[in-house]
């Protein structure tokens, strides 16, 4: 059930990142397992704080993150309820992210008023890794791994794959095909639509149905103070960080020698400027935090 408070540009997208976990069920057998509406008014026992009611609530707050919880039977593991809470302040994120990252090849991200059908579908990105939490998913933080760094600048392996293997990684913006003018037309910027091993996991937990494939390794999510394994990454793109983060770092040199012409009509209190500076300083670290876990790093397979 979808918060009526939402933003309404936003509703269509809170529902859309609902329904592309479709694809993956009727892989397993189910055909429309999973629907959405708006709380219903005519239940006078509905209440969005119900586990019996998974809801996706809205909380006007400038915290940047979206947060999702279940609960569970503990005899058998069975989801019984999902609740999901978006913050207002994900726009805030996201318009940041979709400037730093993509704004060197794509105009549409250098703009503070971002077109609605771009925040849209990167809304809907954000939305599906915690859509998959409450399916029962863990983060796959080598989803991004399983693809060549030149294939994210290619148009028909992105519209074909997209940017990663699974939306379970904690996923960037195509930093790589957009990391300057020469972008391809037609190069997937947003990953809005669950990949090749998120597709077979659900396919496999729900139907029983098993498959080989090199999309499908998983990578377990590492502390956030020290990495061994740099298949597993935070915010990466590709199967080579070296590679990958000297176009991150292209890109965003080429934001910083211009975000000021781009915003300066805009930002005329300098107040998105003041908020940027750590955001661009947090970029670099974690382009730089993909790459020095090579030196001395391991990997780690889970049977």
């Amino acid at each position: 059930f979808i918060d009526p408070k939402f933003p309404e540009q936003w509703t269509p997208y809170i529902h859309e990142s609902i329904k592309e976990w479709n694809m993956a069920f009727e892989k397993a057998g189910l055909h429309g397992a999973l629907k959405s509406s708006a709380y219903p008014e005519n239940n006078p026992e509905f209440t969005p704080a119900d586990i019996r009611y998974s809801c996706i609530r809205y909380n006007l707050s400038p915290a940047e993150r979206i947060v999702d919880s279940k609960w569970c039977d503990p005899a058998t593991g069975e989801i019984l309820g999902t609740g999901i809470i978006v913050n207002h302040g994900i726009a805030e994120y996201i318009k940041k992210n979709l400037m730093l990252q993509t704004g060197a090849g794509n105009p549409d991200s250098r703009l503070m008023k971002i077109d609605s059908t771009l925040f849209g579908k990167a809304l809907k990105s954000t939305m599906l890794r915690h859509i998959g939490h409450c399916l029962g998913l863990s983060d796959n933080m080598a989803g991004s791994y399983a693809f060549p760094v030149d294939s994210l600048a290619n148009a028909a392996f992105t519209q074909k794959w997209g940017i990663s293997a699974s939306v379970m990684d904690e996923l960037p913006f195509n930093f790589i095909g957009y990391s300057s003018e020469l972008a391809c037309n037609g190069v997937i910027m947003i990953q809005d639509t669950p990949g090749i091993y998120d597709i077979n996991a659900i396919s496999w937990m729900y139907g029983g149905k098993t498959a080989n494939q090199s999309e499908l390794f998983y990578g377990k999510r590492q502390s956030p103070s020290y990495f061994y394994d740099p298949r597993a990454m935070s915010f990466d793109l590709g199967n080579n960080t070296v590679e990958s983060v000297k176009k991150g770092f292209d890109g965003l040199e080429a934001v910083v020698a211009q975000i000021n012409g781009w915003i300066d009509n805009d930002d005329v209190d300098y107040n998105f400027r003041n908020g940027l500076q750590e955001v661009i300083l947090l970029q670099a670290y974690e382009y730089i935090k993909q790459v020095f876990v090579n030196i001395g790093g391991i990997h780690i397979n889970p049977k």
